[in-house]
């Protein structure tokens, strides 16, 4: 594993790892990332990319209980056991969360939403403060379902939500907002609320218009949420937004740019078309 076997006597006192580099030559398989994390247990910093499965083996919890931040790459080739991986570690202190890789083709074909994200985050319930995400069908994932779970334990702490090299689809965004009776909604809004710095980054957003407006009308984050605050349910809280970020990812029209001039959020607008997000194994790397 890279040399790591002579510093397994360390495992008492490293508090970072950072097992990637800038070509993607570095990789290692999921088996050998649980071992080292398994080792490695006083980590705060961890920063790896996964290139295969490997073999199968049960894989135990990881009690990664000083671990604030983790970044995590894999290859279209590792992404079926990315979910087992989640579902080890237990990380209550994770503030930085970086995840860049797609997700496996099955949920694409059975129309199933990955659960492993939303129920590290239920189980863990981390004060996250960044959550970053790169290469990734978002229309996989339960986004709600993340952000509400930022909630349950308290105001949520969340302040950079970012997406790059994403899609993002109309229902994936209709979504954060759709229920206003739902519990899970509003937690979701709650954490979005608190959110003051938003970036869309070369994703392909096949609503980025409606996007927009709801980003900024009336300087809350959601339509839903003027209802919400009239009712009660989020009567004192008021939105923290104060940068967005699109770039290379879409046009929008002038009505929305508009939108964008009179809103009290500083904004960078860079128009243009992403890059294509390819499933090849070699295209990880940036």
């Amino acid at each position: 594993m890279y040399g790591l076997e002579g510093h397994a006597p360390l495992g008492a006192c490293l508090s970072r790892v950072e097992l990637r580099d800038a070509h993607g030559f570095i990789a290692f398989c999921l088996d050998e990332c649980w071992v080292m994390l398994e080792n490695f247990t006083q980590l705060e910093h961890c920063g790896v990319r996964i290139g295969g499965v490997g073999p199968d083996e049960e894989i135990h919890q990881l009690d990664l209980l000083k671990l604030r931040s983790l970044a995590l790459e894999w290859r279209q080739s590792a992404a079926e056991g990315i979910g087992m991986l989640f579902d080890s570690i237990r990380a209550p202190s994770l503030t930085d969360l970086d995840l860049r890789g797609n997700l496996p083709f099955r949920e694409r074909i059975v129309g199933e939403r990955w659960p492993h994200l939303r129920m590290f985050l239920e189980r863990n319930r981390p004060p996250l403060k960044v959550l970053e995400l790169a290469k990734t069908d978002c229309t996989l994932l339960d986004l709600t379902g993340c952000l509400a779970a930022l909630s349950v334990n308290g105001p949520a702490s969340l302040t950079h939500l970012t997406f790059s090299r994403c899609l993002l689809d109309s229902e994936c965004i209709q979504k954060l907002w759709g229920d206003e009776d739902s519990p899970k909604v509003l937690n979701a809004i709650r954490t979005l609320m608190k959110v003051e710095s938003f970036g869309i980054e070369d994703c392909e957003v096949y609503a980025l218009d409606d996007l927009v407006c709801s980003l900024c009308v009336d300087h809350l984050l959601w339509p839903v949420a003027r209802s919400l605050i009239a009712s009660d349910h989020l009567q004192d809280l008021k939105c923290s937004l104060m940068e967005l970020f699109i770039v290379r990812s879409g046009s929008l029209t002038d009505e929305s740019q508009r939108y964008l001039e009179d809103s009290p959020v500083i904004v960078e607008y860079e128009e243009g078309c992403p890059s294509p997000i390819s499933s090849d194994e070699d295209e990880d790397d940036d």
